[in-house]
């Protein structure tokens, strides 16, 4: 079997618009984004070899960041 040796983060938002690429040690097991607004966002997550070939990769995967809620009735 493979080993994976790197690690590739993309961030996406709408879907389509690439908005970060970055390479992660293959020893690392989260990524830390800031700055985003709220809105709909997408990752994806690729694991390649000392190839560069694809071992693993992921769909793209939705997620959302909300204003919080403080429970009032109001958000923010």
């Amino acid at each position: 079997s493979a080993s994976v040796k790197k690690i590739i983060f993309e961030l996406f938002l709408d879907n389509d618009q690439r908005i970060m690429k970055d390479e992660i040690n293959a020893n690392i097991s989260f990524k830390i984004v800031q700055g985003l607004a709220y809105g709909k966002y997408y990752f994806k997550v690729t694991q390649l070899d000392e190839n560069n070939n694809i071992i693993v990769a992921t769909d793209l995967i939705p997620f959302s960041l909300v204003p919080p809620y403080y429970g009032n009735g109001k958000n923010g």
